[in-house]
């Protein structure tokens, strides 16, 4: 027979599940929709492998796959409720999709990203692959 102590003074809840975002437009730190993110534990700023296009929709960046850039943004772990949240904000699954992104340096790691769930026509790339960059804002590594 095992028996498992309650070290936590009787005040155990369960655990919430944590789950790997990289967030590449204005969800970044010090960007607009950053506020979401509060509740979310900031890992590193980081570059995907060169492997994605990233594209201006005017307001707001997307990337796809099949290119061949790098893009640069931030590394969260979030939570249930916090990943559910940015699911919302993201338009899952008309306007993104989340699935699976490869980062530099984090080859055996399960991250997720937002990818635009359409086809994208006649829209400017964006070269650098870096958001924060082409729309001018500075210092905003985490």
């Amino acid at each position: 027979m095992t028996i498992q102590s309650n070290t936590s003074g009787g005040n155990s809840s369960p655990q919430k599940n944590e789950t790997n975002i990289f967030v590449y437009g204005s969800l970044r730190y010090k960007l607009p929709l950053n506020d979401a993110l509060r509740n979310s534990t900031p890992i590193a700023t980081v570059k995907t492998e060169s492997k994605y296009t990233m594209y201006d929709l005017g307001a707001f960046p997307c990337i796809r796959k099949n290119g061949e850039t790098s893009i640069v943004g931030d590394l969260y772990s979030v939570d249930d409720d916090t990943l559910a949240r940015i699911d919302m904000i993201e338009g899952i699954p008309t306007l993104y999709q989340r699935d699976f992104i490869d980062i530099k340096g984090w080859e055996n790691t399960e991250i997720y990203a937002y990818f635009f769930a359409n086809e994208v026509y006649a829209t400017p790339t964006v070269e650098s692959g870096d958001w924060a960059y082409h729309k001018g804002y500075s210092d905003v590594s985490l």
